[in-house]
């Protein structure tokens, strides 16, 4: 079995666009909301992850990282806003030349 790696992270978002109290620290037109998560990797080829993003929803996904091609996928689901659902995210990185 190939090296298991976990990566916790957390992120502090500052903001100066007024959003108020849909932050979760608010200052007159400034703002800051957290983001926490961790990855688990296997062999730092495949890739799983859990977090809590600043609009309070739990997310998930999911990455393959060759020598030349990254694939990761995230998953969202947004159940307080009705119409936006469910969301995926796909992203591919291709690198050519060394």
């Amino acid at each position: 079995i190939g090296p298991v790696t976990v990566l916790p992270a957390v992120d502090l978002i500052f903001n100066g666009d007024n959003l108020g109290a849909s932050s979760t620290v608010h200052l007159g037109p400034f703002s800051a909301d957290a983001r926490v998560g961790a990855e688990v990797s296997y062999d730092n080829v495949i890739a799983i992850r859990a977090g809590y993003n600043e609009v309070r929803q739990f997310t998930v996904g999911a990455g393959i990282h060759l020598p030349k091609l990254e694939i990761d996928y995230s998953f969202a689901r947004f159940a307080y806003a009705g119409s936006l659902g469910d969301t995926h995210r796909i992203s591919l990185e291709l690198v050519l030349g060394n």
